[in-house]
């Protein structure tokens, strides 16, 4: 594991409409860390995937919680909400699954339980 050089948190409601503050912090974490241009937006991409899956599973009066942790080589991403009581995981879209796969170093993706989650790690130097 690397040296920490950033951290930063963001609590958002569970709505679609407030993914762009996750892509956003995003590009500036990931900025610091030195992906270029095209890791970059590639990382928008699949942290936007990830947080409308996650938001699928949340009441929209909850909220999610994101921990973004950038090192000298990699970032790490984890998101966390409470799941809607009663509601069954839902699968993945098949593409936006291809799209996350393609992108991250490692994802976990945690739908099963009362807390839904999602963790996203990226390497400096792994192409996407």
């Amino acid at each position: 594991m690397s040296d920490q050089i950033a951290a930063a948190s963001l609590t958002v409601p569970a709505a679609h409409d407030h993914i762009p503050f996750a892509r956003l912090l995003t590009s500036g974490m990931a900025d610091r860390v030195g992906f270029d241009y095209e890791a970059i937006e590639d990382l928008r991409t699949a942290v936007h995937e990830l947080c409308k899956h996650l938001i699928d599973h949340v009441d929209a009066g909850e909220d999610v919680h994101l921990r973004l942790v950038a090192r000298t080589d990699e970032l790490e991403l984890t998101a966390v909400a409470e799941r809607l009581p009663g509601r069954p995981p839902l699968p993945m879209d098949p593409l936006a699954q291809a799209i996350v796969a393609a992108v991250a170093d490692e994802v976990e993706l945690d739908t099963s339980g009362p807390v839904v989650s999602f963790r996203l790690l990226k390497r400096v130097g792994r192409s996407s």
